[in-house]
Parts: structure tokens; sequence; C-alpha cells
């Protein structure tokens, strides 16, 4: 028999276990079995079932958010067979890989589950031999990929490959796993692709790029570490291709037209310079990278026009040596070079106990305070857009000391003077006041979260930031992390160059922190006002779940005649819509709903290789549209699913009774929450269940929605992703991408990680307590 002839492919297995579920009444349970056998295609027997389930429950979370024993005690009553078949590995051949092979290596199972879960093609022989061959690949990888990350496990078991001395036989199970990983190839198909347009469906090549810088490095002449941390985003081509002509070499031509007596840097005489090794640059590289030349290039001689305004970290340090002799300019320099706030707005410090009410910083009892001039909306007392900040003891203890209120009055032309006559003429760049604190920027965005977290210290978001600031909250304690961060940076700096410097060494040793008391009181947390914790909205929908069944209960209890069943069926839909529309907007971060939205769910493998994804337009705005695709969790489309089918019962019962129903709504809308409206006696209209009809909904659950802004789920979903995602994908979820962020906007072009976005989505609404639900009775009536 050939190898492979009995195995069966994904469709398949999956048809298997259909047929066996069909009669289940339970959907729910229905669901989360299929969601194992989709992953892990076992056979169709309960001992299989049960191998399956913990090793899913490990990678996935529970099936369908089922709890595991539940579903485990349930096995035994789906009525398929017990024990294993005879042979059964050559038909389920990745079931026996993932449970048999590979059941301590969360990084196998991650690829052979991402790989051949399903077929393009239809070959049987060749899906069973290409899964072997990776087979045999992670296993000759098992020690490497210890310790790794399930969604590394692709790229460290290629890096391991690379490393080993091959066989013949291994060789070839390397170039096929390769060009799986590269899209080269596809599951069950006997073609190698080279594309050049669309790629196939198969593994991002963009695991096995290198990890780039993000901006150029801070530190002039200091070589970059390329070390990266979690939640940073990888550069575009632009930044790529920049760092290519920065790296290209030239040196300069010598020949009888440049053999002159002239100085060789003259900038009267012409020059001609060439590239020291051939590369695939053009000339218009060549000229592009001479002519920025000086902007690329570390400033640590001569003061150019051309320079980035940012000082290397040993001028700094002269800088700060220089204005340590003074505690008032030291204190101010240090402020400058921790907080990035600008120097005139600084220098207008108060010594006040009160809150700021405008630009104006004051300081309190070692607490540095000030407004953000943008970003969130003030709520209450604005108390969400103020930054506290403890300060180092020695900072503070010089602001104490200082005999007037406004203690940085004239700072900036201060210490701009002290440093031009104590510096002029010295090598390199002349520090001031804006240069100190533009050299400041760089070093928090490196130590916070997200270049929000890193615009908040600085009082302004801007521009660019001042959307995506509007909808996040920071944690407790974040920007104090940040400040002190940086704090310990520049301290380390100053150790490292201060040489036989007191005045600079006295001044060092005093940036510490002290311990807070117990008794202080804990700043409130900076950031949108609008935020709530995901377990803030249990209690919303379990009143909603509650109201729903509550009437569904009611019904069943009316003779069927009854002219109040139509009020009844109506206000339970009208429930449900309501619940459906909470749980959709904390697992989209969509605007609310309004007349102009769309929703159109495309099924697995049309816009998203492994989950269902969803168009959604959600800006209703007569300036522009903002459009996007986002993964739609597991929760969201059953809870979809299930109102749909309500909404028809309930429609069906009407018809019953003699009403007329009409649906007008256009079809990218016929996916999201609708209500049924009675217009008059005898005719029902199903239109989409908006915001209005929304709040009116959950005040007749007994709910007060006025407290909370119409999107507030928008705001928690945005606090939460960032905890979760990096700034892009975050921005990306929300529409707030690249282009997203102009009113010109066609749509928000930046791409994200779909599975992730897919497990936080799945988590939020875990932590907020929604579940798939159907009204009690409904379906009884029918």
């Amino acid at each position: 028999m050939v190898d492979g002839e009995r195995t069966l492919l994904p469709d398949a297995v999956c048809a298997q276990w259909r047929e066996r579920l069909r009669d289940l009444g339970d959907i729910r349970l229905r669901d989360a079995i299929m969601a194992v056998v989709a992953t892990h295609l076992p056979p169709v027997c309960q001992a299989a079932l049960r191998d399956s389930l913990p090793l899913f429950a490990q990678d996935y979370g529970p099936p369908a958010g089922f709890p595991l024993e539940q579903l485990r005690s349930r096995v035994g009553a789906l009525g398929v067979p017990e024990g294993y078949p005879q042979r059964y590995r050559t038909p389920y051949p990745l079931h026996a890989a993932i449970t048999r092979v590979f059941p301590n290596e969360p990084p196998a199972r991650r690829v052979l589950v991402d790989w051949f879960r399903t077929s393009p093609g239809d070959n049987a022989q060749i899906y069973y031999r290409q899964l072997l061959a990776v087979r045999r690949c992670l296993q000759l990888c098992q020690p490497a990929l210890a310790g790794v990350a399930p969604e590394e496990g692709a790229r460290v078991c290629w890096q391991a490959l690379n490393a080993m001395t091959l066989d013949a036989k291994q060789q070839d199970d390397a170039r096929l796993f390769f060009e799986l990983l590269q899209g080269q190839r596809q599951v069950g198909v006997n073609q190698v692709y080279q594309p050049t347009g669309k790629r196939p469906r198969g593994p991002d090549p963009e695991i096995l790029r290198a990890p780039l810088l993000e901006r150029a490095d801070w530190q002039r002449g200091a070589s970059p570490s390329g070390r990266r941390t979690a939640g940073q985003d990888t550069p575009g081509e632009e930044d790529s291709a920049q760092r290519t002509l920065a790296s290209a070499r030239y040196r300069q031509r010598r020949d009888a037209r440049t053999r002159r007596q002239a100085e060789p840097a003259d900038p009267d005489q012409p020059q001609t310079w060439v590239r020291e090794q051939p590369s695939a640059l053009n000339e218009a590289d060549d000229r592009f990278a001479q002519r920025h030349g000086p902007r690329l290039a570390a400033t640590s001689v001569l003061n150019t026009p051309t320079d980035l305004h940012r000082l290397p970290t040993g001028r700094v340090v002269q800088a700060l040596s220089v204005l340590a002799k003074d505690p008032l300019d030291w204190a101010y320099a240090w402020l400058l070079l921790t907080t990035a706030l600008p120097p005139q707005r600084l220098a207008a410090l108060q010594r006040a106990g009160s809150a700021p009410e405008g630009q104006t910083p004051h300081e309190s009892a070692g607490l540095l305070i000030y407004r953000l001039l943008d970003g969130p909306v003030a709520v209450g007392t604005g108390a969400n857009c103020q930054v506290t900040l403890r300060l180092p003891a020695g900072i503070a203890q010089a602001l104490a000391d200082a005999p007037h209120q406004a203690p940085f009055t004239g700072q900036p032309g201060r210490i701009n003077r002290r440093l031009r006559r104590a510096l002029d003429g010295t090598p390199g760049l002349l520090p001031t006041a804006d240069r100190l604190r533009a050299s400041a920027e760089l070093r928090i965005e490196a130590h916070a979260r997200d270049a929000v977290a890193a615009r908040a210290l600085t009082g302004r978001f801007g521009l660019a930031q001042n959307a995506p600031a509007a909808y996040r909250r920071f944690a407790s304690g974040e920007l104090q992390g940040v400040f002190e961060a940086v704090t310990e940076e520049w301290a380390q700096a100053v150790d490292q160059r201060a040489g036989g410097d007191l005045d600079l060494a006295q001044r060092r040793a005093t940036l510490h922190f002290e311990p807070e008391s117990s008794e202080a009181v804990e700043p409130a947390s900076t950031g949108s006002g609008r935020a709530i914790p995901p377990a803030a909205y249990e209690p919303w929908l379990r009143r909603l779940r509650r109201g729903a069944d509550s009437v569904g209960a009611h019904l069943l209890q009316l003779p069927p005649n009854d002219p109040r069943c139509a009020e009844k069926l109506l206000q339970v839909v009208r429930l449900h819509a309501a619940y459906t529309s909470l749980v959709w907007l904390l697992a989209t971060g969509a605007r609310p709903i309004g007349p102009r939205t769309e929703w159109v769910v495309a099924e697995r493998g049309v816009l998203a290789a492994a989950h269902p994804a969803a168009y959604l337009a959600d800006k209703s705005s007569g300036v522009y549209r903002e459009r996007r695709v986002i993964p739609v969790c597991r929760p969201l489309e059953q809870q979809l699913q299930v109102h749909e089918r309500v909404r028809r019962i309930v429609a069906q019962l009407l018809e019953r009774r003699g009403f007329t129903v009409t649906d007008q709504r256009p079809t990218a809308q016929q996916a999201l929450p609708a209500e049924l409206v009675r217009l008059r006696r005898d005719t029902v209209e199903c239109r989409l269940f908006t915001q209005p009809r929304l709040e009116a909904a959950l005040r007749e659950a007994g709910l007060e929605p006025d407290r909370q802004a119409r999107n507030a789920p928008r705001h928690t979903v945005a606090t939460v992703l960032r905890e979760r995602l990096a700034q892009r994908q975050v921005d990306a979820v929300l529409g707030h991408a690249r282009a997203g962020l102009g009113v010109w906007a066609p749509g928000s072009t930046e791409g994200f990680d779909a599975a992730a976005v897919y497990r936080a989505f799945t988590e939020l609404l875990d932590a907020a307590g929604a579940m798939v639900h159907e009204p009690r009775g409904v379906a009884d009536v029918l």
C-alpha cells in the first residue's frame, strides 16, 4: 500500500464528526467539540477526543468557552465508539503527531496545527508525506523548542535546522519545511510556487525577517544592540531602505582630475565618490545617500544645520556638569531630560498645593503635577487629565529651598547663556534647553509601553497621538514607572562619565526616590475617564439575560391567542438585541451602531486564514468613511447567529398570528443586531438596533446608561488591548492606523496579528462575563 493512501484529508475528518453529531441537541456542546475536531482532526471515538481536549485547552483555552471538566463528562453521551480504531495513525496523522509525538511541546503542536488543519490541495498522499516531513524536522529540533513561545516555533525550528549537519533525507525534509514556511508550497499540492504577484496561502515570510531598530540610535557613536522589547512594532520598508542607504560605504575616487594641490575637504573643489563594494544600489540611490549623509551621520565634531537637535550622551553629561553648580539650574535641566516638557512651560512651574488649572505645572510636597493639554476629555474634576510624578529627593529639595513661588522663572535663557559661555567652541553640538528636551524624547519612548504613554509624560500628545490617547487609560503608576526608569538611565550615564567632577557626583547622589508613605493618597488614573474594567459590564449583561429569560418565561404562561403575546415577542427580541449589541461593541471596539454602520462577516479563509473576519465601517460622519477588516472571535460569531435565529423564530410566530413582517435593511447591515418594530396594527418591520434603541432597552431593563458615555465599550477595548498588543495593532483594530488618522482617509491600511487580536477579544468577553445566550421559551412557543 502506498504511504498515505488511507489518509483522510481535514474536510473528510470534519465531515465524519458532523455526521455523528448531527442529532446532538446542545448547540454549544456541538460547537465546542467541532472546534477541537477542526484543530486536531481526531478519529471518531471518545478516547481520541479525551486525548485532544487538555492539549486544546492548553494551547487555545476552553473550546467555545465550555468548561473542560464538564465537556469531558459529556463525551460519553455523544454516541461515538469508545476506543481507538485499529491502525488509526495513518488515516489521522495530525492527531497522532499532536497527542503521541508532541504532547509536551506547544511550539511543535502550533506549527502542525497552523499548517495541516486545512489542506488547499486534495492529494491525501502528498498531505501525509508533507506532514511526516515536518514532524521529523520538529523532532530534530525538540531541544531548541524548549521554552519557546508557540508562535515562534516555526522560526526557531528553521534556525535550528540551519545550524545542524543533515544527511540527504533530512535535507529533503528541511527543504520542504522551508518551502511551506515561505509559502512556496501548499499543503496537499505537489507544486512549488515562485509567486510574482499574489502569494499562495501559507505561513507569513515576515517571521523570518531579522529585527530592525525602531528609530535612529540616540546614543551617537554607540553600536546598536538590535534588542527589541515586547510590544514594539516592526519598522516598514521605508525605514529599511533608509538604513540600507545609510550603511552604504563610499570612497573618494583619485584620478588625474582630482590630483590637485587642494585641501581634500575644501567645499569649493568638486569631489567624486564611488562605492567600495558592488551592490544593488543605482545612481539615484548613491546621490540620495550622499545628499542626506550629514543628516544620517553622527554629529559629534562639528555644528551643522542638518542635525536632529538631539545631543549625544556625552554632550548631555557635559551640560549637566556645567549646570550642577547651581541647584535650580540642575533641577530644571534634569526635569527637561526626564519629562521632555517644553522649556517655557516648565519655566512657569508654581509651588502650590492646589491642582493646576491651565498649562502651569505645580509642585507640592515632592510631587510634580501638570495637566494634559489634549487627548482624553476631562470627566468630573478633571483628575483623569493630570499627570502626577513623585520627584527624586534631590530635585524636590532644590525646589523646596527655592526662595520664590515660581523657582524656574527665566530659567531657559539663564541656562542657555551658561552653557554657551562654558561650551561654545568645544567639539559637538551646543547644548540648549530645547536640545536637552529633544534628547529626552527617545529615552522616554524606549521605556514606555507605547508612544501614547511616552507622549503623556511630555504633557501633549500632538496630532498623531491625540485620537488614540483619547481612548486609553494608563495603569496606576505606569507613568511614574517610566519617569523613574528614565531617571535611572540618565543617572547611570552620569556615573559612567562623571570622572572627578565633585559637584556632578554630589548631585547624582541625591537622585533617589524616597519610599512612598502608607498615608499617601494614590493619584487618580491618567487617561480616558470613560474606560471601565470589563468586569463592570458583567451586571449589565446578566440583567439583560435575566430580563429576556423572564419575558420568555411569561410568554409560555400566556394562552396562544392572547393579544399580549405579540408585545411579549417584540420585547424579548428587543432585550436580546440589546444584549447582543453590548457583546458586539465589546468584541469589536467599534463606534456605537448608527444608520451608516456596515458589518459583513466572511468565513474563515476568505479575509483571514485562520479565523472568520468581518468588514467594518462604523464612522457615521459626513466628512469621510473609515473602513477596516477585523477578526471575529468565536463567542461573538455564535451570539450573532443565535440572535438571527431568535429573530427569525419570532418573525414566524408573528406571521402565524396574522402579522406582516418586512425587512428593508441593506445587505451590509443584515448581520448586525436588529429589533422588530410594530408600525401599524398588523405590520412589523425589522430595523437596525442603533445606539438610541440600545439606551432605551437598557432603561427598560432597569439600568442607567446615562452614567456611561455612548462609546464607553470602545474606551474599555482600547485600554484592555494596549496591555496585550502593540500600539500599531490596537490602532488598526480601532481605525486609528496610518491613513485612518486623517479626515481624508478611505480606510485603515495597517495590518495586525489576527490570532493575537482574536485571543484578546475572547479574553475580554470572558472577563466581562459574556456568554452565548438564547432567551428561554422562544423556541418552545414555536
